[in-house]
């Protein structure tokens, strides 16, 4: 493992200036657009009742090919080559091969496109930045838009409704967030806390007979590390089982990673995330659970495919 660190700090380090904040923050206003504009499609369906699912999986995706710089032509082959990379963590899913090579084809196209005529966006950046006349061959440039898209569009759907979820059964928190949005990384933060989304981490094997909170795992054993189990530890957020938005150490909830690992694109995938839960506190009065969620087979996540929310709107 060791042998590939220097690579990957290089590739990082080529990569970041592509994932900054301020790229984020002059696509907000777009951002802040796309989302009214699915919160009102939803709405015209009429009913005190929404499904968020509805919203939170379809937002990510749109404003994702806006950060890459996707243009219309290519939109049709950008979400077919999307399908087909989200599809991979889901044995359930069928994959049109074709249309994923059309894909692939159509991503390198961009890249060459980005380097002749950059804009302001993520693939332009990644194509034009360079260290010591050192930059991002072709084949690094698709496999970080592949992990933007494997971990991207999923992940914040997951976020959304994880928060919301969180919020439609905690109404004291709900109405102090809408008193108060400095409040807001609070909540988005506590909710996670309180009931992450994800499920289990990484595989790893036992090197030799050991204990753990009186535990016995012997050498050679496969150990499944589920992680939302820290956010529990009541040593660090006392009386774990309270949702309480007013902890102050909420900074110690990693939910991007940490160091070397940390999400690259944790700033557009906090920004797409808040903006959607500001969208809902400026619209509703009131939210609630109206019928229990369901949940898809997933080993990745508890991924909520169905969460309808009664709500009152402002």
């Amino acid at each position: 493992m060791a042998k590939h660190r220097p690579d990957h700090q290089r590739l990082r380090k080529l990569a970041v200036p592509a994932f900054s904040p301020r790229i984020v923050d002059k696509l907000m206003p777009k951002i802040k657009a796309t989302i009214a504009r699915h919160f009102d499609a939803l709405e015209a369906q009429g009913g005190s009742v929404i499904d968020i699912v509805q919203v939170a999986r379809s937002i990510p995706i749109e404003v994702l090919t806006q950060y890459l710089g996707v243009s219309d032509t290519y939109q049709n082959d950008f979400h077919e080559v999307s399908h087909a990379i989200l599809g991979q963590f889901s044995p359930n899913t069928v994959i049109d091969m074709d249309a994923a090579n059309k894909g692939i084809q159509m991503l390198k196209n961009l890249v060459r496109e980005k380097r002749a005529n950059p804009q302001d966006d993520l693939v332009s950046v990644l194509a034009t930045t360079a260290d010591a006349d050192d930059r991002l061959s072709e084949d690094e440039m698709l496999s970080l838009i592949a992990s933007v898209l494997a971990a991207g569009p999923d992940s914040t759907r997951d976020h959304i409704t994880c928060v919301a979820y969180a919020l439609a059964r905690q109404p004291q928190a709900w109405a102090e967030v809408r008193a108060n949005r400095d409040l807001m990384h609070n909540a988005t933060r506590e909710s996670f806390r309180w009931d992450a989304w994800g499920h289990r981490g990484y595989t790893r094997f036992a090197l030799e007979d050991m204990e753990i909170h009186g535990q016995k795992i012997a050498k050679g054993e496969m150990v499944r590390l589920a992680f939302p189990v820290f956010l529990y530890d009541e040593k660090v957020f006392p009386e774990p089982d309270t949702f309480n938005l007013h902890r102050d150490n909420l900074d110690k909830v990693i939910y991007f990673g940490i160091g070397p690992h940390y999400c690259l694109g944790a700033n557009i995938a906090r920004g797409v995330s808040e903006a959607v839960i500001q969208e809902m506190l400026h619209r509703y009065e009131t939210i609630s659970v109206a019928s229990p969620p369901v949940y898809e087979e997933n080993v990745v996540s508890r991924r909520v495919t169905s969460l309808p929310l009664k709500v009152k709107r402002a």
